[in-house]
C-alpha cells in the first residue's frame, strides 16, 4: 500500500500480527469474535502496549467494519501510512 510492504501473520515479540510493515513499524489488526470474549480487551491492551514500547503503531479494526466499510478502512490505513512515513522520515 502506497509503496509500503505489508506481511501477513508475522511474529512480533511473543505475538502474531495480522499485517505488519517493518519499515513503517505499523501493525494492522482485524479483530474477530474472539476479541469480544471476556478478558480479551485487557489482553489486547497489554499486547498493544508491549508493541508500542518497541516502536510499533497499532491500528485495530473490527472484522465487520472491514467487511461493511472497506473504503473507510482503506482511507484510515492510507492516512496512517502517510503519517508514519512523515514521522519516520521515509
Amino acid at each position: 500500500m502506497m509503496g509500503a510492504k505489508f506481511l501477513r501473520q508475522r511474529p512480533v515479540l511473543n505475538y502474531i500480527a495480522d499485517f505488519m510493515s517493518r519499515e513503517l513499524l505499523l501493525i494492522i489488526e482485524c479483530d474477530g469474535a474472539s476479541h469480544m470474549l471476556e478478558g480479551a480487551d485487557g489482553r489486547d491492551e497489554l499486547r498493544d502496549k508491549a508493541l508500542e514500547n518497541v516502536g510499533f503503531k497499532i491500528l485495530r479494526f473490527a472484522d465487520d467494519m472491514v467487511i461493511d466499510n472497506l473504503s473507510l478502512t482503506q482511507s484510515i490505513i492510507e492516512q496512517t501510512v502517510k503519517e508514519r512515513k512523515a514521522e519516520l522520515g521515509l
